[in-house]
């Protein structure tokens, strides 16, 4: 049978039963009661900076405003770091800040005259001790240190030098300017444009005279010949032109300065202490393998003490020459192994082109890949940094072309010889017992002919007969 009386039913409400929390639970509602609490009041403050009015200075233009960010705290590039109350000091490294501080460095010198039972290893300073061979094995196949499975030898690496600022410096061919002042003179000197000439004449001077006649059919003839001597004297001025060449020198100037993109090439002398003693190590440079680059070798005398490599020593080699400190004792691409103390040089050669300008790791250890970090047993790394800049320089120089004048003058004397002729011829005609003369005077004179003819004319009905007289001049320089 059934009942249908709801009104004496018992109900049982599981929704609004009391539920159990576990303590993980409610752990987790409090991350998430945080949460909501933080993003309601970031959303307050967003809402009140949107809601906040900020208009220019023409009252119409609303202003953008966002005052919501996260310092990284990598470096003060958003801190308003020009503030009086600013006094923060940022570690990029680890990307925390802590209060301003002042740091200062001391540089503390052995002074080795006045110092005992100590011992110094590359740039470490200890109390002096002696090494002991307690258990050795000259039957095991390699050497194993017993605590290698969790402790490496991390040693202590220098390089020399740890920077190069360098220069690469090119000369151009040389620039020589030269300008020509001497060449128009020289040309006006070859027109004779410089040239003077002047003549001075002296008066004639009768040196001979010679006088004959003769008659022939009525026709006689008179002729006189008088020599003169004339000295000319004759003066030609003129500039003689030479060219001198005034060198002018104005030395070296810098045309072109770029920073140089890649690492110069250069030796860097490397030492390394406190590595796995007899291990052979690896040479790495800016992550890449450089053994072939690199070479064993032994620190020269002067600057060792018991053998090994004494820094105090090293102070008076001059820049670019650091890595005179060793001697190579090996080919390149040889294996590099640490001595029994842990210690061991290496002359490194850097190769030109081939790693960019900055700061890079040079590292040795005894893995010969990278990615097997898990097997590093030793290592040690410096840090070099090469910041060089190549500049090109060319040589620039004058060359003068100046003329010099000389004056000369040149004088002649020459003797000018001239012979003057005179011819008289008289003709008689005879006419009715009537005789008339006609003369005919011609005279030379020098370089001038002068004609006189004097005629003695008669009346019309007399005979008038044509002479022609020929007169030849000769004439004597």
């Amino acid at each position: 049978m059934g009942y249908n009386r709801k009104d004496l039913a018992v109900k049982v409400n599981l929704a609004k039963s009391t539920k159990g929390y576990t303590m993980k639970d409610i752990g987790a509602l409090e991350d998430r009661i945080s949460k909501i609490e933080y993003y309601t009041v970031l959303n307050a403050l967003a809402l009140d900076a949107k809601t906040l009015s900020i208009r220019d200075s023409t009252g119409q233009i609303e202003r953008f405003k966002d005052g919501i960010f996260a310092d990284p705290l990598n470096d003060d590039s958003i801190a308003r770091s020009n503030d009086i109350e600013f006094n923060l000091a940022v570690d990029s490294s680890k990307s925390i800040a802590r209060p301003n501080f002042d740091e200062l460095y001391h540089k503390f010198d052995i002074v080795t005259n006045n110092s005992s039972n100590i011992k110094i290893a590359g740039r470490l300073l200890m109390l002096d001790f002696d090494n002991e061979k307690v258990v050795c094995n000259p039957y095991a196949t390699t050497y194993r240190n017993c605590t290698e499975s969790f402790y490496t030898f991390k040693g202590n690496l220098i390089l020399f030098p740890e920077y190069d600022s360098g220069n690469d410096t090119t000369y151009s061919s040389p620039q020589v300017i030269t300008l020509d002042i001497a060449s128009s003179f020289n040309e006006l000197q070859a027109l004779g444009k410089f040239k003077d000439i002047s003549s001075i004449q002296g008066n004639p001077e009768e040196i001979n005279k010679t006088s004959s006649s003769s008659t022939s059919n009525g026709l006689r003839k008179t002729t006189t010949t008088t020599t003169y001597a004339t000295q000319v004297e004759t003066t030609v001025s003129d500039l003689k032109v030479q060219t001198n060449t005034l060198k002018q020198n104005l030395g070296e100037f810098v045309k072109d300065v770029s920073s140089l993109p890649y690492l110069r090439a250069r030796t860097v002398a490397v030492w390394a202490t406190g590595l796995r003693p007899n291990c052979r190590v690896y040479p790495w440079f800016d992550t890449k393998s450089v053994s072939s680059y690199c070479r064993p070798a032994v620190v020269k005398a002067q600057y060792a003490t018991n053998g090994y490599l004494d820094p105090s020593k090293i102070t008076s080699i001059a820049a670019g020459n650091e890595a005179n400190i060793f001697d190579f004792n090996g080919a390149l691409g040889a294996p590099l192994v640490t001595d029994n103390q842990g210690n061991i040089a290496v002359l490194f050669y850097i190769p030109a082109n081939t790693f960019r300008s900055g700061e890079r790791t040079f590292l040795l250890t005894n893995i010969d890949d990278l990615a097997a970090t898990s097997a590093v047993i030793t290592s040690a790394e410096a840090t070099y940094t090469g910041s060089s800049l190549s500049v090109s320089k060319q040589n620039l120089s004058f060359n003068i072309l100046e003329p010099t004048f000389t004056p000369t003058s040149v004088t002649t004397t020459s003797t000018i010889i001239t012979k003057i002729l005179i011819l008289i011829m008289q003709l008689y005609l005879h006419h009715q017992n009537h005789v008339v003369m006609i003369d005919q005077v011609l005279i030379l004179w020098g370089r001038h002919l002068i004609f006189q003819i004097l005629h003695r004319m008669v009346s019309a009905v007399y005979t008038y007969h044509n002479l022609v007289c020929i007169l030849k001049r000769n004439t004597v320089h």
